[in-house]
């Protein structure tokens, strides 16, 4: 795991309903990278979504 998925997660750990712009801000990284970088943490099942993308919110399985 990256440094930047290590951010990520405790950024969303912070604020489970926080939207990838605000972490990408947070994080001072671009949109892309964050969604990249999400990606790959959902696919190696370490983050969920839960819900729609306007009214959901973030799940960390650890």
């Amino acid at each position: 795991m990256s440094s930047v998925d290590k951010a990520i997660l405790a950024v969303i750990a912070q604020d489970v309903f926080i939207t990838n712009i605000a972490i990408s801000e947070k994080l001072t990284k671009s949109i892309s990278t964050i969604e990249r970088h999400i990606k790959m943490l959902k696919e190696s099942h370490l983050l969920q979504r839960v819900g729609s993308k306007k009214t959901g919110h973030w799940k960390i399985i650890k």
